[in-house]
């Protein structure tokens, strides 16, 4: 690994660390939802799916994210970290400074005309 690699991943590890802390604030505040459902005043039966759906979204969410945060330290390990998942050029430096994650160069992500 080079030393932009190397920052790279560590980007990334921290990202998941980010990610691993929003689905652990989901969770937590699901389980303490639940609580308040068994407590004095209880949600209404459309409060509760209203909740479910925002917290399953929400959770889907999380998973995409960590799941492509995860194939990009798949791609440092295999060394074909900043080359386009599509056409196997490199990927712009600046895409990468924003999203460490991202698997294709600009060209490969335009929509087509």
């Amino acid at each position: 690994m080079n030393s932009d690699s190397d920052t790279a991943l560590a980007k990334l590890q921290t990202m998941l660390g980010t990610v691993a802390g929003e689905r652990r604030k989901v969770t937590d505040a699901t389980a303490a939802a639940e609580l308040e459902q068994a407590g004095e005043a209880p949600l209404s039966r459309m409060e509760v799916v209203q909740q479910q759906t925002m917290t399953n979204s929400s959770l889907t969410r999380l998973d995409l994210q960590q799941r492509k945060l995860e194939a990009a330290v798949n791609r440092i390990s295999a060394g074909k970290y900043g080359i386009c998942c599509r056409c196997g050029d490199d990927v712009e430096p600046e895409r990468l400074q924003l999203d460490p994650a991202t698997p294709f160069c600009s060209f490969c992500v335009k929509p087509e005309a």
